[in-house]
């Protein structure tokens, strides 16, 4: 599993080409999403990724990311 931050285009299009490569990505959007309507449905369509709406409060982990808390916007 893989976790993406970010809203604009780019945290989109790095999220829909992890969803190749990963079991799950999860999107973490602080605000709405912003990019190309079709690039949206492509997001939309892959069945491994999770949109999450919030901010990131912390990182969690002793030997490597094992967390990421989420505060909902």
């Amino acid at each position: 599993p893989v976790a993406v931050a970010g809203h604009d285009a780019w945290a989109i299009e790095e999220a829909i080409e992890l969803a190749g490569h990963a079991s799950e990505v999860t999107l973490i959007a602080e605000a709405a999403l912003v990019a190309a309507d079709d690039r949206l449905g492509v997001l939309r369509g892959a069945g491994n990724v999770t949109v999450v709406e919030g901010r990131i409060v912390k990182l969690e982990g002793s030997d490597g990311l094992e967390a990421v808390r989420v505060r909902g916007s």
